[in-house]
């Protein structure tokens, strides 16, 4: 078992993980903060920026949206250039970061990527920040003001328009050195066509990311990593407020009582916590259906314990999280998804995670449901062990003691001793 406690952890990676999950939010378009950091980087080359400083853009870009969380607000972001309540997502991104030490220098770069040149210029904020946060906003419009061109692939003959929306803004919402900058790098077809191709931005996104940046940390630093994901999936619908929360408090809890040492209760927890990653590219619609979802929409919600998988799998940290966030959907008889594993291949802590993981969503409410009573949960849990699906042993552990499972499951932050 790997010491949870001293951690390699590439930044690089961290920032494209969680880049990777604010993309999900978009659900039809996976690419706007990968489009909008290789933006950055091309008009920080035209500018003259050093290598440090493009690379810390491509970073800027990639998290800049990390505020959002709803499949409706990315709508609004990627649909007009200035709106009404713009500003919420980036003191949210803002808030997320600041308190986490390794990335906390760029939360008052997402504070400000939405406020007009006009209001950040004059001498009151640091002139580096605001020519940053303001190219930021610049390369986030190009993306949003080009989109609607991707599809049909029709850019090239709209590049103009583009050019001239952007230069009517020069010295308002835009400084006026960045739109000359973008004026004169984007008079080429070779500035617009990599927008296009999906494969060009992976390969961007490789090439960058093969300056790795490796620190030390701590648990708690780590654990803070967990939290800022789980607090982004959570904002992803009302009636899934703190449910990734409310299942590591409660795995963690269930791992204790089933013996485990702290480490690995460590481990479990923050698998809790990223468990449920993989629905950030569910639309809101379908997670809160008030009715039985369709065979469609069944086959699409199955897909996010894999998305989960594909996120965390690799990231260097922890690899053994990643399979068992990514199992708890997982059966006993084998007609769990994604991989629809043997019992045998389903290990104890998977099968705690997705206990958890059905004990906490029948405690809260959802669309098409009241939340349920600690009895009638148990009885579900019960009923799944009859079906050959749940572990007799760990529903026991419920069973056993329901009263603490259910505060733990609710958020009673006493429960286990731990900061969640």
């Amino acid at each position: 078992m790997q010491v949870t406690h001293e951690l390699n952890l590439d930044l690089r990676k961290l920032v494209s993980m969680l880049a990777h999950t604010v993309d999900l939010v978009g659900v039809d378009d996976y690419y706007h903060g990968r489009r909008v950091g290789m933006l950055l980087v091309r008009l920080a080359r035209r500018l003259g920026y050093d290598t440090d400083a493009q690379h810390l853009l491509y970073d800027a870009g990639l998290l800049h949206d990390c505020g959002v969380s709803t499949t409706r607000e990315h709508r609004s972001l990627l649909n007009e250039m200035e709106w009404n309540g713009a500003q919420s997502h980036c003191q949210l991104g803002h808030d997320r970061l600041s308190d986490f030490a390794p990335l906390a220098h760029f939360a008052p770069l997402i504070l400000h990527h939405h406020t007009r040149w006009c209001e950040l210029s004059g001498g009151k904020f640091d002139p580096q920040l605001v020519i940053r946060a303001n190219l930021i906003y610049l390369a986030d419009r190009i993306d949003v003001l080009s989109a609607p061109y991707y599809g049909d692939v029709s850019l090239l003959g709209h590049t103009d328009e583009i050019r001239a929306i952007v230069a009517r803004h020069r010295g308002t919402i835009f400084a006026p050195e960045l739109v000359d900058a973008f004026l004169a790098e984007s008079a080429s077809g070779a500035f617009w066509m990599p927008l296009l191709s999906t494969e060009d931005i992976q390969a961007f996104q490789a090439s960058m990311a093969k300056r790795s940046n490796t620190i030390g940390i701590d648990w708690q630093t780590f654990h803070r990593v967990a939290r800022i994901f789980a607090e982004i999936v959570d904002a992803k619908s009302p009636f899934t407020h703190e449910h990734s929360t409310g299942v590591a408090r409660l795995a963690r809890h269930m791992a204790q009582r089933h013996g485990f040492d702290s480490d690995h209760c460590d481990l479990i927890e923050v698998a809790g916590l990223l468990h449920d990653i993989g629905k950030m590219q569910i639309p809101e619609d379908i997670l809160e259906a008030p009715r039985q979802l369709t065979d469609i929409e069944t086959d699409r919600m199955k897909t996010h314990p894999y998305v989960t998988f594909q996120i965390l799998d690799g990231t260097g940290v922890l690899e053994n999280v990643a399979s068992w966030a990514a199992q708890h959907h997982e059966k006993l008889n084998g007609t769990g998804y994604p991989f629809r594993l043997a019992a045998e291949r389903i290990p104890v802590e998977s099968r705690i995670i997705g206990v958890a993981d059905i004990y906490q969503a029948l405690a809260q409410e959802r669309p098409y449901r009241k939340s349920m009573a600690p009895d009638a949960i148990l009885g579900t849990l019960l009923s799944g062990v009859k079906e050959g699906g749940l572990d007799a042993g760990i529903v026991e552990l419920v069973s056993a003691d329901l009263a603490g499972c259910h505060r733990a499951a609710i958020g009673n932050p006493t429960v286990h001793g731990a900061s969640l």
